[in-house]
């Protein structure tokens, strides 16, 4: 038996009350040893109990069967007490073994809950990485520049290499810009796009961010922006791939 185990503690000494000391037997076989006892003496003294009066006769009885009653009311009392003993280490065995279910309810509960737990990052790493096999991939190149009709240009070559995009639209910080082709309904995976920006009224030309706002097929928003820097006679891009900020 486990020492430390208090279940298997409680249901040894269960069995060993069962198994114990029958208080009836005993007291079966001590009240027969008594009376062997008792009629030994009687033949002994047979000739004086013969000889004795009723209300004698009713002493010795008394006398007798006296101590029998309470060799009886002690075994009963013995015997409750043992049945009392038994009744309350049953009902201390099924409060451990009621306390152990618990036990293993929560414990099985907490293995549930992890299981979620891990079920659900599973689920939002696959989520993420199915948004990103159709997330649009744009980068954006300088297609050189010049003037034409005194007005200062510059052209923008856009490459999408992922996902396609839908909705496309293209916009610039400067307002002295005048952006043609600032909208395209579809630019697929592999497609390239060309923008071209032209001054107004002969300003020069100043830094700026391109933004390009598109939905993907799972009609996702995305938003890319590049900085533009400026030079005498075109807009060159400081980053040619744009950072993907969702708008919220």
């Amino acid at each position: 038996m486990n020492d430390g185990d208090p279940i298997a503690r409680i249901e040894s000494e269960a069995v060993s009350q069962l198994t114990g000391p029958n208080f009836f037997r005993i007291g079966l076989g001590l009240t027969n040893a008594y009376l062997v006892i008792i009629l030994a003496f009687a033949v002994y003294a047979q000739s004086g109990l013969l000889n004795m009066k009723p209300n004698e006769w009713g002493d010795f009885l008394a006398g007798i069967f006296g101590p029998l009653a309470l060799l009886w009311v002690v075994l009963g009392f013995l015997q409750q007490g043992a049945e009392l003993r038994y009744s309350r280490d049953a009902l201390l065995l099924q409060a451990r073994e009621l306390r152990a279910s618990v036990d293993a309810q929560n414990n099985m509960g907490e293995a549930a809950w992890k299981q979620v737990k891990v079920g659900r990052a599973a689920q939002a790493a696959q989520t993420e990485s199915a948004i990103r096999a159709v997330a649009p991939i744009l980068f954006v190149d300088s297609a050189g520049g010049g003037s034409s009709g005194g007005l200062k240009y510059t052209q923008l070559n856009v490459r999408n290499s992922g996902g396609a995009a839908f909705k496309v639209n293209f916009a610039v910080s400067d307002a002295n810009l005048i952006l043609d082709n600032s909208r395209v309904s579809t630019l697929p995976g592999d497609g390239h796009h060309t923008l071209t920006l032209t001054s107004k009224f002969s300003y020069p030309l100043a830094d700026g961010t391109l933004t390009i706002e598109c939905n993907d097929k799972l009609g996702l928003a995305h938003k890319y922006e590049y900085a533009l820097l400026a030079s005498d006679a075109t807009l060159t891009i400081v980053n040619s791939f744009g950072e993907d900020s969702p708008p919220p």
